[in-house]
């Protein structure tokens, strides 16, 4: 329970099993301190907090240094490159591209400043360092010719684009490695952000839940403290948050007051820690979220995920060209499966079931039969065994499956016919789980709306391992889906399926 004491002005943190349970009256016995610690007050506070400080710019500034450094290395291979292409191909004089060669290697760095690529917030996120980039290779071309008319340097256009290609493209090479190297020291524990978890209730415990599973993130919580009360609390945790030797804090923002959250904000602030304000929104994706103020408040805005027009008919001939294209391929290896299932099984090869499917429309599903005979029959003897929530039926070694219908479901090779139902109109590649009526009865109202989706043969639950997810976490991730659909998330998707088949994940 947290409980503040004027001596030393400690703060009892709870244990991560204690988060979300909520302090006593009894329990959260106060006393107010008489005099704040502040680090204008303390010389020796001020000198240990310029310390801690130091110590973390030390080695956020080295790691910049090096990465603006590789930058103009990557800045004069593309200038050079550029200015070698232009006299080879087009006959240009090497005298006169001398000065532009300078100007590049020298200003690259500064347009990448200007466009934040050195803060560690836009290393970590793929698409908005791409973003960020190719914003910069604009801005620095423009800004060459720019400088270049000022001083009436001559200028070849062929030699412009080349260098904002050239330049362009080999950065995007080197920040990925950048970005492996990043992950790779994070998930080491190289390179941590020691920080202070403020909550203490459901979205404080989610987050130190997923900060524990994500060591590539490289935070280290190391105090973990109750949403603070008044200003007596707030005090208190400044004190936690100097002896912790914290760089950054963390606040569960949905359980703060607004006025005591700015006042907590500002106090970390002035002792040079970074502070970082959680959404109480979970689930969308964070390329629909912008910031946007409406007047003096600050608003966090989300655009619709659009399924309709363009982007609709796009999928749609994305999905049907990449399963012709498989089925052609695959064809010798559905023939011969076909042709072991005749010979094992001497019966229809196809197991046909009704799912549901997009805006609540009925169609038969296609797999290839991996059981008995008299499966169905089977399977009410079986439901003390049943591995997964109802209406899901899961069995880790269920009797029903024949030996060469667990190497189809091991393989994922089974759900190889869907690609008939993505032909016919009936699937997609990537969507929601499709659901069995019975299923879809017990939905509540909310996750209907994954119906407004066509089911897919992959997707997100299949990636994090379908025979593991239970229900609910299931429908979670088709919602996750539904919600924040595009076409690079399907392409993602797909690749990442192959691995997770060739791994077994979620196999069953």
């Amino acid at each position: 329970m947290a409980a503040i004491v004027s001596k030393n002005v400690d703060l009892e943190l709870p244990m991560p099993t204690d988060i979300g349970n909520e302090p006593s009256p009894q329990d959260a016995s106060i006393v107010v301190p008489v005099l704040p610690r502040t680090q204008e007050d303390d010389p020796a506070l001020h000198k240990a907090e310029s310390f801690r400080v130091g110590l973390a710019r030390y080695g956020a500034n080295h790691r910049k240094a090096l990465l603006v450094l590789a930058d103009v290395f990557i800045a004069a291979v593309a200038t050079l490159s550029a200015s070698f292409l232009a006299i080879s191909f087009f006959g240009k004089n090497s005298a006169e591209l001398a000065e532009l060669t300078i100007l590049a290697i020298l200003l690259w760095p500064f347009v990448f400043a200007t466009q934040d690529l050195y803060q560690s917030i836009h290393i970590q996120r793929r698409s908005e360092e791409w973003r960020r980039v190719l914003t910069a290779g604009l801005y620095g071309c423009a800004a060459i010719a720019a400088i270049s008319a000022v001083l009436a340097i001559p200028i070849s256009r062929a030699w412009l684009v080349g260098l904002g290609v050239l330049t362009v493209g080999i950065t995007l090479i080197e920040r990925e490695f950048v970005r492996l190297h990043f992950a790779r020291a994070r998930g080491n524990g190289e390179i941590t952000r020691k920080v202070i978890l403020i909550g203490h209730g459901h979205e404080s415990s989610e987050l130190d839940r997923y900060l524990l599973a994500s060591p590539h993130l490289g935070y280290q919580v190391t105090e973990r403290v109750n949403t603070p009360q008044n200003s007596a609390e707030v005090l208190a945790l400044l004190e936690v948050a100097r002896t912790s030797m914290v760089t950054g804090a963390i606040i569960a923002s949905g359980e703060q007051d607004c006025a005591l959250s700015n006042d907590l904000i500002r106090a970390l602030s002035r002792e040079g820690i970074y502070v970082q304000v959680s959404s109480s929104m979970q689930d969308i994706a964070s390329r629909r979220v912008q910031t946007a103020p409406l007047g003096g408040f600050p608003m966090m805005r989300v655009t619709p995920s659009i399924r309709t027009g363009w982007r609709s008919l796009l999928k749609r001939v994305f999905d049907l060209l990449v399963a012709l294209c498989a089925l052609v391929l695959l064809s010798p290896l559905l023939l011969l499966c076909a042709l072991v299932l005749r010979i094992t099984s001497g019966r229809t090869v196809l197991f046909r079931q009704t799912r549901i499917g997009r805006n609540g429309v009925p169609f038969t599903m296609f797999k290839f039969r991996s059981m008995v005979a008299n499966a169905e029959d089977l399977l009410a003897d079986l439901q003390d065994q049943n591995e997964a929530a109802e209406p899901m039926f899961k069995m880790s070694d269920d009797p029903r499956v024949t030996p060469f219908g667990k190497f189809l479901r091991t393989t994922s090779i089974d759900e190889l016919p869907q690609l008939i139902n993505v032909v016919r109109g009936e699937m997609s590649l990537v969507g929601p789980r499709p659901a069995t009526a019975a299923e879809a009865t017990q939905w509540e109202p909310a996750m209907l709306d994954r119906l407004r989706a066509q089911p897919g043969i992959t997707g997100y639950w299949q990636i994090h391992g379908r025979f593991t997810s239970t229900l609910e976490e299931y429908l979670r991730l088709d919602m996750y889906y539904v919600d924040n659909w595009s076409l690079l998330t399907d392409s993602i998707i797909l690749l990442k399926t192959v691995p997770a088949v060739i791994r077994r994940r979620g196999a069953a």
